[in-house]
């Protein structure tokens, strides 16, 4: 240790050293804690906004292709567009189940 000739000086070395140390483990529990939970908050705030803008654009294009089938292709008689995007929506889902399929099988086969 060094040698102090009075004690104010010794104080106050004392004192930098608690504060440097009190510093290092501020950056310290920052870049192991708030740092990783801070990208993660980001992430999940982004993934959210990024699903409620991909259902808005879903509904407004089925909107938009009820109204434009319904207006030109079948002129009024909108059972038919309702009858179409309803075929459509099958077709999606019928592909969508047999795809889950394979996902589904090998989740079970882990368990």
């Amino acid at each position: 240790m060094a040698e102090y000739p009075n004690e104010a000086e010794e104080q106050r070395d004392l004192a930098a050293r608690a504060a440097q140390w009190v510093d290092e483990i501020a950056k310290f529990l920052q870049n192991k804690a708030v740092s990783p939970l801070f990208w993660i908050a980001r992430a999940i705030i982004f993934g959210l906004l990024g699903l409620a803008l991909a259902v808005v654009a879903g509904v407004l294009t089925v909107d938009a292709l009820v109204k434009l089938l319904d207006a030109y292709l079948f002129e009024g008689r909108v059972w038919i567009t309702y009858f179409v995007i309803g075929g459509l929506a099958l077709i999606v889902s019928l592909f969508a189940w047999r795809k889950m399929g394979k996902y589904r099988l090998v989740s079970r086969a882990s368990m």
